[in-house]
């Protein structure tokens, strides 16, 4: 039976646990063709991930020594792949091979913990002279917020490099630099990896993304979300439905519908009304917890749910339909587009002002984005300030672990949609909070809001200013050192005491 390399048992293991974070393939477990699937996909957000081949996942799948049954759910595949190289590394801590096993498994999903950083540096050091040691030590320098490091990395990791790879690490060289805001060089970077590897879908996104942030948002969001488009799993991606790139709509029906992240849904949700200019019939395809939001503020042909069944010429989302129509961001205007009425708030305090501190976990980039309430230790400490809690989920907890009941409203129990937090901003005067779908929702209201950054921001932020076309009540305060908060934190207090 064929053995398979480090490389092909790393991804397809990785492949398995990170490229649909989001969603379950199948109750019972992954089958077969699901890996296939999901190997194949090449998720661009693990650094780490090797490029697996359908011919190793149908060996792999073969191979009855590995252990893994024929379906297996996804906490079975973390667990058993993490005790086998566990045992491994029980008879040798100094087995490179095993080391770069387990550091692709502890970085394929989850927070930032220093024991990748030591374990990559280990193997580097057993190891100066592996590719796969040197090409994830540049990884684990990227994942601890130490760009410069991680460039250098990947760099020097062209001398090892062997020739099926070398796309790769031209396109983490693209990363890095992209990360440190030089998206020119970036650019050339990307465009070395797509010459020794066009057809490499996930090299032309991460290109497209570059281009957006040197300032070319039409041009790129067309390449993202149009020409290299990655299909969603998502009913209406399997309708038969051809999605729109950007062709004339006269006389034709058109389906909107809700492909990603709530916050990407929310910010470009604003092209409903050209859209519906420009076809004979639009369609809105959205879920249940966004459409009594969008109906107060937006009208529509018709309304249907999101899981179909689907009839029509073309269909897009939000995002792809600015993508299609090339905006540039010079065209987007900063005026609120959504509409709510406030709840009823009984007085307290001087100022309301609305809490968020951490996005939806499934986010690739969520441990960079979120924080914990803890951070915002230094805002609660104003007085006059009334403090609401916007968030819903496990981090409402926070509240009652720092014994700040009573001292913080949490009003997750009156919040079952996006209608009810849109209500719920309404009613504050303010709102503070990380880079998440309320605070996109808050902007859009119009609502004064104050956005906490990571310094490796989203392309949807400027790096180069605290406002932003997207919305005119919106100022964000972006960390100056990857990972710490202070600075901006610090900020937000000068100016809260300034306005209030």
């Amino acid at each position: 039976m064929k053995k398979l390399s480090a490389r092909a048992r790393n991804g397809i293991n990785c492949a398995m646990q990170i490229n649909f974070p989001d969603e379950k393939c199948s109750d019972d477990g992954y089958t077969p063709e699901q890996v296939s699937m999901m190997a194949r996909s090449e998720a661009m957000r693990a650094p780490n991930l090797g490029r697996v081949t359908l011919a190793e996942i149908e060996d792999w799948l073969a191979d009855s020594g590995l252990g893994f049954k024929a379906q297996m759910t996804e906490s079975e595949v973390v667990f058993e792949t993490y005790k086998k190289v566990a045992a491994e590394l029980l008879k040798n801590p100094d087995d490179p091979e095993q080391l770069s096993n387990q550091f692709t498994l502890l970085t394929a999903r989850g927070p930032r913990n220093p024991s990748h950083l030591m374990m990559a540096r280990r193997c580097y050091e057993i190891a100066p002279k592996n590719f796969t040691a040197l090409f994830n030590l540049g990884s684990a320098y990227h994942r601890a917020g130490d760009y410069k490091e991680a460039l250098n990395c990947f760099t020097r990791a062209q001398e090892f490099c062997p020739p099926d790879k070398r796309h790769e690490v031209l396109a983490h060289i693209g990363l890095a630099w992209e990360t440190l805001g030089e998206f020119t060089t970036a650019l050339r970077s990307y465009d070395q990896a797509i010459d020794l590897n066009p057809n490499d879908p996930e090299i032309r996104q991460s290109r497209a993304l570059a281009l957006i942030q040197s300032g070319k948002m039409g041009e790129g969001l067309f390449e993202f979300e149009c020409l290299y488009y990655k299909p969603a799993r998502k009913p209406i991606s399997e309708s038969g439905i051809p999605r729109w790139m950007g062709e004339p709509l006269d006389g034709k029906h058109i389906i909107i519908h809700h492909e990603q992240g709530y916050g990407d849904t929310i910010q470009f949700c604003r092209v409903i009304p050209e859209v519906r200019k420009r076809a004979q019939k639009v369609t809105l395809a959205f879920p249940p917890d966004l459409t009594a939001l969008l109906k107060t503020s937006f009208e529509a042909d018709e309304w249907v749910d999101e899981k179909g069944p689907f009839k029509a010429d073309y269909y897009c989302s939000p995002i792809s339909a600015f993508g299609a129509m090339k905006t540039e961001l010079a065209q987007v205007t900063g005026e609120p587009y959504l509409w709510a009425k406030p709840i009823k708030l009984p007085p307290r305090g001087k100022h309301k002002i609305g809490l968020v501190w951490r996005g939806s976990a499934g986010y690739s980039a969520d441990v960079e984005r979120s924080t914990d309430l803890a951070t915002l230790a230094p805002i609660l400490e104003i007085p006059g300030l009334a403090f609401y809690s916007l968030q819903v989920g496990e981090a409402t907890r926070e509240i009652s672990k720092m014994g700040l009941d009573g001292f913080i409203v949490d009003l997750s129990p009156a919040i079952k949609n996006w209608a009810d937090t849109a209500r719920a901003v309404m009613a504050m005067d303010a709102v503070i909070g990380v880079d998440t779908g309320v605070n996109h929702l808050s902007g859009a209201l119009g609502k004064t809001t104050y956005t906490l950054l990571p310094w490796a921001c989203d392309w949807r932020w400027s790096r180069g200013s605290r406002n932003t076309n997207f919305y005119n009540s919106v100022t964000t305060y972006r960390q100056q050192v990857a990972g710490d908060w202070s600075h901006p934190v610090n900020d937000i207090v000068k100016n809260l005491r300034g306005w209030f």
